[in-house]
């Protein structure tokens, strides 16, 4: 190794330690953006209009639903909402957001978590389902100028569970 490779090595070490210990921050136009997105998801949920509801998706979306249903793309989270949007969520309605957080990860990536209440509904056989908040975590990526959901899983939050959070937020 020469001197010149033995000297700059090091300060590459330095430099890329530096940036990654840097917080990555949006531009306000994109948390905007972002935050549109999450109220269009609830407006077209609530107008039962599920094609509407996946136009802010990419193509390839993978969506996981509250039991566990994993869903490939964008005609499948269609067809699966279309269809329960036609027999048991067909008068479930959601409330707006009661918070949201957004992490970029890189300048066209960011990672939020969504927290809402919906509406009771009465299931396959019968069953009733009393109203319940969900958690959702969406991976957004910016393509063409837009933000869309690449990525979404939702979880029922179980309030006895929640109740004894040792992190409250």
């Amino acid at each position: 190794m020469n001197l010149r490779t033995a000297l700059a090595l090091p300060i590459l070490a330095l430099s890329l330690c530096g940036a990654y210990g840097q917080t990555l921050t949006l531009a306000p136009a994109d948390e905007t953006a972002i935050r549109a997105v999450l109220d269009r998801q609830i407006e077209s949920w609530n107008h039962h209009d599920m094609k509407a509801y996946v136009a802010d998706m990419t193509p390839d979306v993978e969506w996981v639903n509250v039991v566990g249903m994993w869903w490939r793309g964008r005609d499948e989270v269609y067809q699966a909402h279309e269809k329960y949007h036609q027999t048991i969520f067909k008068t479930r309605n959601l409330s707006p957001w009661k918070q949201v957080a957004i992490r970029p990860i890189t300048p066209d990536v960011a990672v939020v978590t969504a927290f809402g209440d919906a509406e009771g509904f009465t299931g396959n056989g019968g069953r009733v389902f009393p109203p319940s908040t969900s958690a959702l975590t969406f991976v957004f990526v910016h393509r063409d100028g837009r933000w869309l959901i690449t990525e979404a899983h939702n979880t029922t939050v179980d309030p006895l569970a929640a109740a004894g959070n040792p992190i409250k937020h």
